[in-house]
């Protein structure tokens, strides 16, 4: 692989990002306090956890994007 194709920038770039993402997000703090929001989202027995933390991506995301697509 030559260094101009190599990722490892770009996967650098990220890493920090989440890294400064995560401290200043509480983690279960923000869970709790976004349960009810949630189980109102879902209006059923949440079946797949993914979809909690695919919940809080996507109300950063919004923040920077009108669309995000996940699949």
């Amino acid at each position: 692989m030559s260094p101009s194709s190599a990722e490892l920038h770009y996967a650098r770039r990220v890493a920090s990002a989440t890294a400064r993402a995560s401290r200043n997000h509480g983690g279960f703090k923000d869970f709790a306090e976004e349960a009810a929001f949630l189980a109102w989202i879902y209006d059923e027995p949440m079946g797949e956890p993914p979809g909690i933390p695919t919940y809080f991506m996507c109300r950063e995301a919004k923040k920077h994007v009108s669309v995000m697509l996940c699949g």
